[in-house]
């Protein structure tokens, strides 16, 4: 039985994480990386549909700051859908050994503005830019073939790697937080989770039973 590795870490403190909590969320990221997680910015994204059905996906966290948090997708995806017409999302990055950490997020997506998005779309390969032209993600296609011909046809459209257009469906989201949840493991089960609540401009910081 592998031994819990949340022994080899002290009790979460209120006082450990501050008074910012995007401070802290960026310093567990950063310890994330440290650690060795390739996939520290993975994040598990819940959206609603109109009807009330909940659905789940991984998405890549592109920046974090006092503003909130950047991930990008297809707007005609289901997650772009649901979000357009559900904005309230709930957010997880969950990272396990050896910090054995999470931070949830709950708060509102936004849009962001179109020269924000044409610039992470300038910094992807050039190959995920033909693939975001090739792909009517979400939607049902014919099969492997289908899809490998759209790329094609994508690369005969754009040959210069330099000059591939944004295409306009593909956008940026900003997470703007009003909860957020940090989550550390104990031995026992005994669990430290506490809560940021966004009160106005201010932050209440409170300690939840695990």
């Amino acid at each position: 039985m592998p031994r819990d590795l949340s022994d080899d870490h002290p009790p979460l403190r209120a006082a450990d994480l501050g008074d910012d909590p995007f401070a802290a969320l960026l310093a567990w990221l950063a310890l994330a990386r440290e650690a060795g997680d390739e996939a520290a910015g993975a994040i598990a994204l819940a959206t609603v549909s109109p009807a009330g059905a909940p659905s789940v996906r991984i998405v890549l966290l592109r920046g974090a700051d006092h503003e909130g948090l950047v991930f990008h997708t297809h707007r005609l995806s289901r997650k772009g859908v649901e979000m357009e017409a559900t904005p309230e999302v709930a957010l997880v990055l969950h990272w396990t050994r050896p910090i054995h950490r999470q931070v949830r997020v709950e708060g509102r997506a936004e849009l962001l503005p179109d020269e924000l998005s044409d610039r992470h779309f300038r910094g992807r390969p050039a190959g995920g830019r033909l693939s975001a032209w090739a792909s009517p993600q979400s939607q049902v296609v014919a099969g492997r073939d289908d899809l490998e011909r759209r790329w094609a046809e994508a690369r005969r459209r754009f040959p210069d790697d330099d000059a591939i257009p944004r295409p306009p469906e593909w956008v940026g989201y900003r997470v703007v937080p009003e909860t957020f949840e940090f989550w550390q493991g104990r031995e026992d089960r005994l669990h430290d989770r506490i809560r940021f609540r966004r009160a106005g401009a201010a932050w209440v910081r409170e300690r939840l039973a695990p």
